[in-house]
């Protein structure tokens, strides 16, 4: 049973997820320093969080991706960097469009920069992005992103200045700045803008039952652009362990447009919920406060936290506060302790909070997405054979807590898992 509020009730379901994923990666390294590399992956997954009827028995996603690339390639004064791939996502099973969904994505990434002097330089990033989808509804992009910039490297300071243009008419600065305070602490400040696309594999990674907005057979096509992050500034201070403690601070201020979040939530014949995804601008003022710890090679300890104040706002209306994706407060600790020779006790806890903002539902009141509230604890061994060969335990959500894995399906109670890995 893993529902019981007022808008979704009280429903006994069984839940299910099964993924198998396999890859290859080549690389090789020159006598200079650079290196090649090729590398693919295939993954299948079939999961079924709601739903027990017919053809929505078994929700099934297939992915691919294949990449190649040449890294730190020095020419005398000049560096380089380049990598180019493709990624396959296909949905079969059918959703919001009554069909199964098809995507091919493409991507070239390149840097180069020059060292003018010892301390000056000039850079060039260039990029490439293009989708080509299987359904007549949604309409494929293509982009081309530069970013030139001057580089400063001196002894107290480091600075890039530059510029992020792409042929979507979108410009933003790309700025960073770090002042050495001592040999061990840093004040920094950045000011960037850039593209994060909306492809397949980040709006699954949103919610696995994601729906678009359109119609088959209208002519109607849905905007699959890129979010742009017309600016992400923020500063901080960091300081490398004293004494075994670390730290990262800062605060900072991002704004965007067309930034994916839920918009209402439709509901199936079979019990599915399907969240209607939107695009929006959005803007979000955050506080990062990130610490570690490490004792000799006994104790380590990271503690990362997040505060952020997210509103949304749409065409003709003003600025909503609050986000179904991104949690108020985030906060993620882990424990790594060692027992004896190769035998490891960890410990990890999170806690994240949401503040919802107003949402269509179809029928009934708001859905109020529960904290998440998550103990784990794993025990490792590595065993003194001569191929690596670690036995591990490990439970989760070990206090039995009701969270949503995704929005509106609610992970399952404590559980535990056992076995092995091998390398060789």
């Amino acid at each position: 049973k893993t529902r019981d509020n007022t808008y979704f009730g009280t429903k006994d379901w069984k839940s299910r997820d099964y993924q198998n994923r396999s890859g290859l990666h080549y690389m090789h390294q020159f006598d200079n320093g650079s290196a090649f590399f090729a590398k693919g992956a295939f993954e299948n997954r079939l999961f079924n969080y709601m739903g027990g009827y017919g053809v929505t028995d078994k929700q099934h996603d297939v992915m691919g991706n294949a990449l190649v690339g040449l890294t730190s390639y020095q020419v005398g004064d000049l560096r380089l960097n380049a990598m180019a791939g493709v990624d396959f996502f296909g949905q079969n099973h059918k959703t919001s469009l009554a069909k199964k969904l098809r995507e091919t994505t493409f991507h070239v990434d390149a840097d180069a920069a020059y060292q003018l002097t010892e301390e000056h330089g000039l850079g060039l990033g260039l990029g490439f992005f293009g989708s080509t989808y299987g359904n007549d509804e949604l309409k494929g992009i293509s982009t081309f992103r530069f970013t030139p910039h001057y580089l400063y490297n001196g002894e107290k300071m480091k600075m890039q200045l530059g510029l992020f243009v792409s042929t979507k008419g979108n410009v933003a600065p790309d700025v960073t700045f770090n002042y050495h305070i001592n040999p061990v602490s840093d004040f920094y400040v950045e000011a960037r803008g850039y593209e994060e696309n909306n492809d397949f594999r980040r709006l699954t990674n949103i919610h696995p039952y994601f729906a678009l907005n359109g119609s088959a057979g209208t002519g109607n096509h849905i905007d699959m652009d890129a979010e742009f992050h017309q600016v992400d500034v923020r500063a901080g201070y960091r300081f490398k362990p004293i004494q075994g403690f670390g730290g990262n601070v800062n605060l900072g201020y991002d704004l965007s447009k067309h930034a994916p979040d839920i918009d209402w939530i439709s509901n199936s014949l079979d019990g599915r919920e399907f969240p209607w995804m939107k695009f929006s601008k959005a803007r979000r003022f955050y506080i990062n406060a990130d610490f570690t710890y490490a004792y000799k090679d006994i104790v380590k300890v990271e503690a990362r936290h997040q505060l952020n104040f997210e509103s949304r706002k749409e065409d003709g209306e003003g600025w909503k506060s609050g986000s179904y994706l991104t949690p108020l407060f985030d906060m993620n600790w882990t424990v790594d302790v060692k027992l004896m020779k190769d035998f490891y006790l960890d410990v990890d806890w999170q806690y994240a909070s949401y503040k919802e903002p107003e949402l269509m539902v179809e029928p009934g009141p708001q859905y109020e997405r529960p904290c998440t509230v998550n103990l784990g604890a794993g025990l490792r061994y590595t065993l003194p054979v001569d191929l690596p060969l670690t036995l591990f335990a490990k439970g989760d959500n070990l206090l039995n807590k009701k969270e949503d894995r995704y929005f509106g399906y609610r992970n399952i109670g404590a559980n535990f898992l056992a076995g092995f890995s091998l390398s060789f």
